[in-house]
């Protein structure tokens, strides 16, 4: 009798962990790094928040359109290229047509056997620019509400 309540615990326990281990998925968010620079415009008298309404916003280079909308925006995020260390953004309105050239690193990383490589950004720089503008920061991460102020 107690051999088979030892037996059947023994088999409770080898299933509860089989179920355990195949239902556990990895959390490959967690390591995903950031592949995008938030660019925010502000009115250059009094540095507040400037609302703009672009024709279009693309990347000189490729056929990605960022923004193409009657809408008025303060914010923009550009994704970035990882087979690029260079960008150039054109910001095109009603009534001129400004550029934005960027240069960063990029890097390959293994995050782990379940979720594969990832490329990681660093070392954020503006190369040119019609614009004026800061460079707040030159990290590119999840927690970074702003890369680049531009002053219109």
């Amino acid at each position: 009798m107690r051999v088979i309540y030892m037996r059947e615990i023994v088999i409770l326990s080898l299933v509860i962990l089989m179920l355990w281990a195949c239902g556990k998925e990895p959390d490959c968010d967690l390591g995903t790094p950031q592949s995008s620079i938030t660019v925010n415009f502000y009115n250059s008298e009094d540095s507040t928040a400037l609302f703009k309404k672009f024709v279009r916003v693309t990347e000189r280079n490729s056929d990605s359109v960022f923004y193409n909308s009657s809408d008025s925006l303060s914010s923009f995020r550009l994704n970035l290229d990882p087979t690029a260390d260079r960008l150039t953004y054109v910001f095109v309105s009603s009534t001129s047509v400004d550029t934005l050239s960027l240069s960063y690193t990029t890097e390959l990383e293994w995050l782990s056997e379940e979720c594969g490589p990832s490329f990681f950004y660093d070392q954020l720089d503006v190369v040119g620019s019609s614009y004026t503008y800061d460079l707040v920061s030159t990290f590119i991460d999840n927690a970074i509400d702003e890369n680049i102020k531009i002053y219109n």
